[in-house]
């Protein structure tokens, strides 16, 4: 994981940044941050003002994010904190000052559409569990729906094709996880923590090496508390890969091919149609030790 600051080497200052993209394109409007947690497979689009400084100045980006995030050691000799220092720019003459940034970066016609007002039109909710199998000191294995990529349970639930469905990303684990799935755009919906160690022990006996447990995973709403916090204005946008924090439920709202009655956009990525009619993608956390050691599932889209 990255969590991103720029600051100036020299003074200490830290430096304000717009974020203007996600994954899936440009968001309605600039969001000013003073950093950014981004995880493997996401992507964001910064801009960064410079003009104020003078000829020499030296602009470092740096990373804060323990490992494992976010709870893992900040000391280096502990494993924690590989990669500090990410990028260094030196300023060779003072910057010219740049155009005001614009405060609407999409075409007044074509503005996101915001998932969240269909959510009531949507063909399911699925609830998706992300697990790990503990050993003394590390997990052994880490799961999605406590299944391993070869079994096919996933696949005799299909998607439709042209439908809009939410799903419930279950955060089991102790660490953060980004989730990323195949083909599709979507757009993040809200977050909100859940009591991890009873739902556990009510999906899989509290022990997921050696009690498969049902599939689907049962609801979670017996163990919500708390209140939904919505996604923060900088993942407004279509996005593709989600970071999945422990102890939380991460609500997306997924479109599978234009569900009918939304508009039309302007990019057809964002509306993916499935010409074969049954095809199987897959969805998995974005983390290479992970997606390899099976945290990693297909899904199948069917015609509707």
């Amino acid at each position: 994981m990255y969590d991103l600051r720029w600051r100036v080497v020299t003074t200490g200052q830290g430096l304000e940044f717009h974020v203007i993209g996600t994954d899936g394109g440009l968001l309605d409007a600039p969001v000013r941050r003073t950093s950014l947690v981004l995880a493997p497979g996401e992507r964001a689009d910064l801009l960064v003002d410079l003009s104020g400084l003078p000829a020499g100045a030296r602009v470092l980006l740096s990373n804060r994010a323990k490992t494992p995030y976010p709870d893992g050691p900040r000391p280096l000799v502990r494993g924690g904190v590989p990669l500090p220092d990410l990028l260094q720019l030196t300023a060779l003459g003072r910057f010219v000052q740049p155009p005001p940034l614009p405060t609407d970066l999409r075409a007044a016609t074509h503005p996101v559409p915001r998932l969240a007002s269909y959510i009531g039109t949507a063909t399911r909710t699925r609830t998706m569990t992300l697990v790990e199998l503990m050993g003394p000191q590390q997990p052994l294995r880490a799961l999605l729906n406590n299944r391993r990529f070869h079994d096919e349970d996933a696949l005799a639930h299909p998607v439709e094709q042209h439908s809009l469905e939410v799903w419930e990303l279950v955060n089991t684990t102790v660490d953060a996880h980004p989730i990323h799935l195949h083909l599709v755009q979507f757009q993040v919906l809200d977050r909100q923590r859940f009591d991890a160690a009873g739902y556990l022990a009510a999906a899989y006996g509290g022990d997921p090496e050696h009690v498969p447990g049902s599939y689907p995973p049962p609801p979670v709403t017996p163990f919500l508390r708390g209140p939904r916090r919505l996604a923060p204005a900088h993942e407004a946008g279509w996005k593709d890969t989600v970071l999945a924090m422990p102890g939380e439920v991460t609500r997306i709202a997924v479109p599978f091919g234009q569900p009918a009655g939304l508009p039309p956009v302007a990019s057809p990525r964002v509306w993916p149609t499935d010409p074969a009619g049954v095809s199987d993608y897959v969805w998995h956390c974005h983390i290479l030790e992970h997606e390899d050691n099976d945290m990693m599932q297909p899904y199948r889209i069917a015609s509707s």
